[in-house]
């Protein structure tokens, strides 16, 4: 949770008035090295496991594998503990849901000066709360709605110079599955 949102002493505090009402928090519990399932029901009552999001999905186009593509949680649970990440002046963020935000709201307070968000989603259909989008366009980021990323583009060294996108005409098919359709000839980068 990135701090701007909720402040590490507020959290702390939250907890200790949980635990004074009775509650018993075990933090950093690995289930299957510290305990199984099956000890931690025979142990109690009620079991809450509460794991968060923790783990941010690969994004499946070229030249994103490479370490100068940062992911959203990585870079959200580095900064959340006050440690730097060399960012660029200009960042382009891909995703319309809250996390997204999260990255591209953090990377403004830590210096950036433009941040771009990829939605393949309508403005409408963006994931993200609706105040999370209106205060993200408050604070200067810029939102460019149904297109996809097809690929990371580089030059010659290496260094990125930007994303080519194509524009989406709808994200799902008849049956309401995903499968975005991509409007051709209307690539970007």
């Amino acid at each position: 949770v990135p701090t701007y949102r909720l402040k590490n002493r507020v959290a702390l505090n939250e907890c200790a008035a949980i635990e004074y009402l009775g509650a018993k928090m075990h933090y950093n519990l690995k289930v299957g090295r510290d305990c199984t399932m099956q000890d931690l029901l025979d142990r109690y009552d009620a079991v809450f496991i509460g794991v968060g999001l923790w783990k941010s999905r690969p994004l499946p186009i070229p030249g994103a594998d490479q370490p100068d593509i940062i992911r959203g949680i990585d870079y959200l649970r580095v900064r959340c503990v006050g440690e730097s990440w060399e960012i660029g002046k200009n960042l382009i963020v891909i995703g319309g849901g809250n996390v997204a935000f999260d990255v591209a709201r953090t990377a403004i307070r830590s210096g950036a000066k433009r941040v771009t968000l990829l939605c393949l989603e309508a403005r409408d259909e963006q994931t993200a709360d609706e105040f999370e989008i209106e205060d993200g366009e408050e604070e200067g980021i810029q939102i460019l709605n149904r297109v996809g990323p097809l690929s990371i583009e580089r030059d010659a060294n290496g260094k990125i110079v930007g994303v080519r996108v194509q524009k989406i005409s709808s994200l799902f098919d008849d049956q309401g599955k995903f499968a975005p359709h991509y409007l051709e000839g209307t690539e970007i980068i």
